[in-house]
């Protein structure tokens, strides 16, 4: 009996070793994610570069893809004027595509603005709008903007390799998770042929689209002291949006 007990201790503890060594190799040999968060769940995701998003195929099928180009210019500006305090800031790193049929009309796109890129010119502030009181970047990671109709798109101005309109955007905007339908009057798409001078900004054929609008936060349910009681930060944010888009993707730009 003795002889059998050691036996079968021997054994358990040579299983145990064999499972502690297979777990601890199973958590070497998992890959980590690479790149930035995934989007979620219900919106386009992103290409493993963090460039740009994985256009859906049927949408990509209906005409000519244009990709957003960020790490440039500014994309989007905000002003929030509240009674103690105006406070301003900026992003670059928006991110996605807008699907264009041959005869210029606009018939689908999404936008993902990382929360954490918008820089308001103070760190502390920054990273307070990224908590959890507040957008809840590590929860929700974009502020996304996905087009559902273009309306009343008209011809403004024509002249040699260039021609903008003016439309009206109707879509769904998302915030701290919250997704509500947004209609955005007097936006510009303006397209560019490519020519020596398109050139100077990026390779391919260009779109800009231009559009200034309003959000209340309380609608994406942001509600903070700094906002109902000590009034530094207004419920209204004014946002300037200005994407550059072009015919060859991110990452193929020289």
């Amino acid at each position: 009996m003795h002889f059998n007990s050691r036996l079968i201790m021997a054994a358990a503890l040579s299983l145990l070793i064999a499972s502690t060594a297979s777990a601890q190799y199973g958590n070497r040999n998992k890959k980590k994610h690479k790149g930035p968060p995934p989007a979620p769940q219900g919106f386009v995701q992103h290409a493993e570069s963090g460039k740009s998003l994985l256009v859906p195929k049927d949408q990509a099928s209906l005409g000519t893809v244009f990709h957003a180009l960020a790490d440039r210019d500014t994309q989007m500006h905000f002003v929030s004027k509240a009674p103690v305090e105006t406070i301003e800031g900026n992003s670059n790193r928006t991110i996605g595509y807008a699907v264009v049929r041959a005869d210029d009309r606009l018939i689908a796109g999404e936008w993902h603005l990382p929360v954490n890129s918008i820089d308001t010119g103070n760190k502390t502030r920054n990273k307070h709008l990224t908590k959890r009181e507040w957008l809840n970047a590590k929860k929700n990671p974009y502020i996304i903007f996905k087009i559902l109709e273009v309306k009343d798109q008209k011809l403004a101005k024509e002249g040699e390799g260039f021609k903008t309109y003016s439309a009206t955007l109707v879509g769904e905007f998302t915030i701290h998770g919250v997704t509500n339908k947004k209609t955005i009057p007097n936006a510009t798409l303006s397209f560019r042929t490519q020519s020596a001078s398109t050139e100077k900004v990026a390779q391919g054929d260009l779109l800009a689209i231009r559009a200034k609008y309003s959000v209340l936060l309380s609608d994406y349910k942001v509600e903070h002291p700094v906002i109902s009681k000590k009034k530094k930060f207004a419920n209204e944010v004014k946002i300037d949006t200005s994407l550059v888009l072009s015919t060859v993707a991110p990452e193929k730009q020289g």
